[in-house]
Order: structure tokens, then sequence, then C-alpha cells
């Protein structure tokens, strides 16, 4: 992998983060999830509260365009590997693998 190559993910996978409400304050993203009544506050958010629900698609929508735009990068610079976002209730995150192949094995 080249330096350019690593550049580019590295500004993908910051620009992706920026489109988390919560990026410039992480701990107002604690206080909202958390407060005031711990894990029960959070499945509650999840349920009935549309803000969340903005939050969250926000939050999925810059984790899939990192993954994609840095899946783009590899497939030009390093067609051996892939990128895919890996989505989930209380964590988002992208994951570089190999990429899978169109023929036998040799």
């Amino acid at each position: 992998m080249t330096e350019v190559t690593w550049g580019v993910i590295v500004k993908a996978v910051e620009d992706g983060k920026r489109d988390n409400p919560f990026h410039n304050c992480p701990m107002c993203e604690c206080i909202f999830w958390c407060f005031p009544l711990l894990c029960l506050q959070c499945v509650l958010c999840l349920m009935l509260n549309p803000c969340a629900w903005w939050a969250a698609m926000k939050t999925n929508r810059g984790v899939r365009s990192a993954a994609e735009t840095v899946s783009q990068q590899l497939k030009r610079s390093n067609p051996q590997w892939d990128c895919n976002a890996e989505l989930g209730a209380t964590r988002n995150y992208i994951v570089l693998s190999a990429r899978a192949r169109d023929g036998p094995c040799l």
C-alpha cells in the first residue's frame, strides 16, 4: 500500500466521522444516549425518539460513504483488498479484507 492510498483512506474515514452529529462533542453523545437512565435510556431512544433515528442514520451514512470511497481507491491501487461497512446498534466501523476471487483458486 502506498502513502497516497493510505492518505485517501485516512481522509475518507475522517470525512465519514464528521457525519456523526456528535463528532465535535463526544461527551454530548454519551449524555444523549445514557442520561438519565443509563442503558435503559439508550433502548428508549432507539425505540421512541426520532432524533435518535436521525443521528443513527447520519452516522451510518458517514460510515457507508467512507467504506465506499476506500473500496473504490483499493480497487484502483490494491485490487486484492476490499472495504466494507459493518453497521450495528452500538458500533459502526469499516473493515479491510481480502477481496473474493471470481475464479477457481490455483
